[in-house]
């Protein structure tokens, strides 16, 4: 795939739409590449932007006490957890009983 693996930055203004934007079919897109880390894709259909939302301020409302907008203006900050979340939960996947990893 053109791109895939082609090393981008996107600079904009706190509000603008550059971190979470509209991809191809509209799809949500966020882009977030952690040095030393595979990247990480979420794609969300632009549909569900409301709940996307919701979740994000119920998951993490002390970045909205100040600014509504914080999905956009903390972005890097929203995935970071989100990533640090999926993480965890894999690693804990992997400790359970029989997996031949953390825990026996």
């Amino acid at each position: 795939m053109p791109r895939i693996d082609t090393v981008e930055l996107f600079i904009g203004e706190a509000g603008g739409l550059t971190g979470w934007h509209a991809e191809d079919l509209n799809f949500g897109s966020v882009n977030y590449l952690q040095s030393g880390k595979p990247k990480f894709w979420v794609a969300v259909s632009y549909t569900y932007q409301k709940q996307l939302r919701a979740i994000f301020k119920l998951k993490y409302p002390e970045l909205y006490k100040n600014c509504q907008s914080a999905d956009l203006t903390f972005l890097t900050e929203i995935v970071r957890n989100v990533e640090n979340d999926v993480s965890s939960a894999v690693e804990g996947f992997q400790g359970k009983e029989g997996t031949g990893s953390k825990g026996e």
